[in-house]
């Protein structure tokens, strides 16, 4: 997605850069979308809330590191306007995470990704191991997350707030029993139920999952019984 030409104003200097650099990773501050107990609960693995301010191009750095089948929830909040000094009939004045595109991923080396579309939060298992890397999108990016054009970032002011939840194992019945009781205790987060739906899908896949091996069991025995009946007629 490339953003518009805006008015042109003056880069951020670079002392101004490294202070907001040094802001993006921000662990239990304010804007969470959720308040994790505290300790943790042995079914969390590890927890960091992230923000991701306007104006910084590329993908940063969270300290999360993921293997290759952890199970994951990400949600995420805010919004991005990336022409402040554009009129009332710009388009991108209130950017949000849920529209898809603007927060992306990245795991390793490469191949970033949007994991909202249509919604705050998300749970889901990850497919490779590697650091996990947070931003946002304001024109096209590379596989890395690099920014084509990074001058036209310099303009956006807001914040996405993410909250990542690494789970102990892809045990889908606790995950949907955390937040479940996460959703309870505020039941108006539209992030937490997002995330809530992911994890009963999950759960549904792995009874229809056992409920067909247990099928498959039952009929191989009853195909067993039938030629050993019919032997010893």
């Amino acid at each position: 997605m490339q953003k518009p030409n805006m008015v042109d104003s003056k880069p951020l200097s670079a002392s101004l850069m490294l202070f907001l650099f040094a802001l993006i990773i921000l662990t239990g501050c304010g804007g969470s979308n959720i308040s994790m107990p505290k300790p943790l609960p042995p079914i969390v693995r590890e927890y960091r809330h992230v923000k991701i301010y306007g104006g910084i191009p590329g993908v940063q750095d969270t300290g999360v590191n993921l293997q290759k089948g952890d199970a994951y929830t990400i949600l995420a909040s805010g919004k991005i306007d990336y022409g402040p000094k554009a009129g009332p009939t710009f388009r991108y004045h209130d950017v949000r995470p849920e529209q898809g595109w603007p927060l992306v991923l990245r795991v390793g080396k490469d191949g970033i990704f949007s994991p909202f579309f249509g919604k705050n939060g998300v749970s889901n298992q990850i497919y490779k191991s590697g650091r996990l890397y947070a931003g946002y999108q304001s024109g096209y990016l590379d596989s890395r997350g690099k920014p084509h054009n990074p001058e036209i970032y310099k303009d956006d002011r807001g914040t996405f707030h993410v909250d990542i939840i690494v789970w102990d194992k892809p045990d889908w019945f606790q995950i949907k029993k955390f937040l479940a009781d996460m959703k309870s205790a505020d039941p108006d987060n539209g992030a937490i139920a997002d995330a809530l739906a992911d994890a009963e899908n999950y759960v549904a896949y792995a009874a229809a999952q056992k409920k067909a091996s247990e099928e498959i069991t039952k009929t191989r025995k009853e195909i067993a019984d039938l030629k050993k009946e019919t032997k010893e007629i």
